[in-house]
């Protein structure tokens, strides 16, 4: 085989590594996929709409005329819709953050292990994943009062409107719904928190049950473990994240600049009829000092 050959047939495969990786690679599924999607309102089991791929994804920007409340709304909206529930240690996120975690660089990150937290990669969660992420958009936004609440078996993020305490579910789609008085032990919520939770987690109950809303209430109002997440450690893991993740981007990228000057470098070598690496950069000095 032509010297030349070998070199487009080195840098089509060089090409074609990262666009397999991105095309080919099984993502992270939900552990559980029900046949007929149709029947759930939410994105719980499957995506609704195009990932998040960063965190300046313009579908994430505040409209000057939004309200906090009219944002977190819309933000809840667009996270759930944007991503889906699979267990929080699947890391076939992408080829990369899969690569890590097989080769141990993904350890080396500070704090305990909660999953991918950064969107970078993120395309599915547990709960406190996806409550990370609503909360983070929210700050991003404006809302500084957003927050993590981890309840007894689920996790959800609440934010602060006109001295009132209001949840929102991105796991489930649900909210925003006023909780005042639920995330902790000493709170004082409304008598009819319950009618209003149930309310709010209807959609649900037409899907899974009156026993799996019965179990959110439940959750929701055994109010002696709620407790908030440290939003300042979650950053920083996340912070860790994004710094790894980031390589991924650049490999991909190189591989494919690798691949083209390599296809570059067989077609002179086939068009010119040179044998060897040491031959072609004669020729090309050579060309060089006619044009001088």
């Amino acid at each position: 085989m032509k010297p030349g050959i070998s070199f487009i047939i080195a840098g089509i495969i060089f090409v074609l590594i990262p666009i397999s990786l991105v095309q080919v690679w099984p993502y992270a599924k939900s552990e559980v996929m029900p046949a007929d999607l149709s029947i759930y309102p939410n994105s719980y089991y499957a995506p609704k709409s195009e990932r998040l791929s960063s965190w300046d994804d313009h579908r994430l920007e505040r409209l000057d005329s939004e309200s906090d409340f009219e944002f977190a709304t819309r933000m809840l909206a667009t996270v759930h819709n944007a991503t889906y529930h699979c267990e929080a240690h699947n890391y076939q996120q992408s080829w990369f953050t899969w690569l890590t975690w097989r080769t141990g660089i993904y350890a080396l990150i500070p704090k305990n292990d909660l999953g991918v937290l950064d969107i970078k990669t993120f395309r599915c969660g547990f709960c406190h994943q996806r409550a990370f992420i609503l909360a983070r958009t929210m700050r991003q936004g404006g809302i500084e009062s957003a927050e993590v609440l981890g309840l007894s078996g689920h996790v959800v993020t609440v934010f602060t409107f006109n001295e009132e305490l209001f949840v929102l579910d991105p796991d489930l789609g649900v909210g925003p719904v006023k909780i005042t008085g639920l995330d902790s032990a000493n709170g004082n919520p409304d008598d009819n928190i319950e009618a209003i939770l149930r309310e709010a987690y209807q959609p649900i109950t037409r899907v899974w049950g009156n026993e799996y809303t019965n179990r959110m209430i439940d959750i929701f109002t055994t109010k002696d473990d709620n407790e908030y997440y440290v939003y300042k450690n979650l950053e920083i893991r996340r912070s860790a994240q994004s710094i790894l993740f980031s390589i991924e981007k650049y490999i991909e990228r190189y591989l494919m600049i690798l691949g083209v000057a390599l296809i570059v470098v067989g077609l002179l070598m086939t068009k010119w009829k040179i044998k060897d690496l040491k031959q072609l950069s004669w020729h090309i000095n050579h060309l060089n000092k006619i044009d001088n």
